[in-house]
């Protein structure tokens, strides 16, 4: 909530139901005006000033994974599986305004892959910056995501170790 001479202001962030690009695009003017004409028809009078229709931020996660196999894995069957868990992780239609992208999540997705014997991460954080340090042994901490950001897919990376080709 914000403040516009002194009343206050409801700031509503809105993105398109299951885009299927990436980066997702923003809503449009049309739907924003729309929705803005509803929400203050609806408020109290005398209590605030209006209603902020707003796009969110977009933050694109970077996942880089180093896989390595059991000895009769498939190499191509383990790739494709890992990047479509991947991918599902920072799938629009899964995530929620401000949630955060956990390292526990990446590794408790990809453990019960079939032909996977462990998986050591290498890269997790907004594209473009260093990963965020955890200093118990970690090398990675849970990327956080604001209120009023979305995560997306950024560069995915499966570097895989044994198996058979």
């Amino acid at each position: 909530m914000g403040l516009r001479g002194g009343y206050k202001v409801v700031q509503v962030y809105i993105a398109p139901e299951n885009p299927t690009v990436i980066p997702p695009p923003f809503a449009g003017g049309a739907l924003k005006e729309a929705l803005k004409g509803h929400l203050e028809a609806r408020q109290p009078v005398n209590r605030m000033a209006g209603v902020d229709v707003l796009d969110p931020i977009y933050v694109p996660v970077d996942i880089s994974v180093d896989v390595y196999l059991k000895a009769d894995a498939g190499q191509e069957a383990v790739r494709k599986a890992v990047l479509a868990i991947l991918h599902d992780l920072l799938s629009f239609a899964r995530l929620a305004f401000g949630q955060p992208i956990r390292v526990g999540e990446v590794f408790a997705a990809l453990h019960p892959v079939e032909g996977v014997a462990y998986v050591l991460l290498k890269r997790l954080a907004r594209s473009g910056l260093p990963p965020a340090t955890h200093h118990e042994g970690c090398d990675f901490a849970d990327v956080p995501i604001g209120e009023n950001e979305l995560a997306y897919e950024g560069l995915l990376t499966v570097n895989l170790f044994g198996g058979i080709r």
